[in-house]
């Protein structure tokens, strides 16, 4: 589902105001993420925490309930798709925080992925596998 404007722009305020979007960097575009419900039987199942993903000049954001996800472009070693609860809509990032560190693996849902995907290799100059 994407943003409204209005959404996009309260959002900037947000990530602003929490000190992840700094002066010099941008907010590109954003997409809700890991917001899958679907229901079952009359029952609505979610899974993961709801949240953003921002794309930025600089950088990968992930806001949402819980701990921000930051990640600098520089850092992103491999990008893949990947399924959620047999879903083709999972976007795999592997990063790598400090040069001599472990890498870390996060998968996050986001609809329209192919758009997302495309954003994140032009700034990562990385191939989706």
């Amino acid at each position: 589902m994407a943003l409204s404007d209005k959404k996009k722009e309260q959002l900037k305020e947000n990530l602003k105001k929490a000190g992840l979007l700094g002066p010099e960097d941008t907010l590109v575009d954003a997409a809700y993420a890991n917001l899958i419900k679907f229901g079952v039987g009359g029952v609505f199942l979610q899974r993961g925490i709801p949240g953003f993903a921002c794309f930025t000049e600089e950088k990968f954001i992930w806001t949402g309930a819980g701990d921000d996800i930051v990640i600098p472009y520089d850092q992103i070693r491999e990008l893949d798709r990947c399924l959620i609860m047999l879903i083709p809509m999972g976007i795999k990032i592997v990063y790598q925080p400090t040069p001599d560190g472990k890498l870390v693996k996060k998968r996050f849902s986001i609809m329209s992925r192919k758009k997302w995907i495309a954003l994140l290799e032009e700034k990562t100059k990385l191939t989706c596998i």
